[in-house]
């Protein structure tokens, strides 16, 4: 789930975060759409079935590419793994 303390804007069809530090991160449309997905605490299955439903992607791409936004979302802080 995204931590509720930190700032995010849509900027078009993208999304930027302000993070503790004072940098900025931006997310691509589909990272955007996991950052929206995760405003609530979802598993990262629930995530992927709306992606997938949502874009061409197969499942074990899926998997991994939210995955790894996730664990990158993380280790700065923005989000946090129950």
């Amino acid at each position: 789930v995204a931590r509720p303390e930190h700032v995010s804007r849509s900027v078009g069809d993208e999304a930027v975060i302000l993070a503790d530090r004072g940098m900025y991160f931006g997310l691509n449309p589909v990272g955007a759409r996991v950052w929206g997905l995760i405003q609530e605490p979802r598993t990262v299955a629930e995530v992927c079935e709306t992606i997938m439903a949502e874009y061409e992607v197969d499942r074990s791409a899926c998997e991994r590419d939210v995955l790894e936004l996730v664990t990158r979302l993380s280790e700065e802080r923005l989000v946090e793994l129950r």
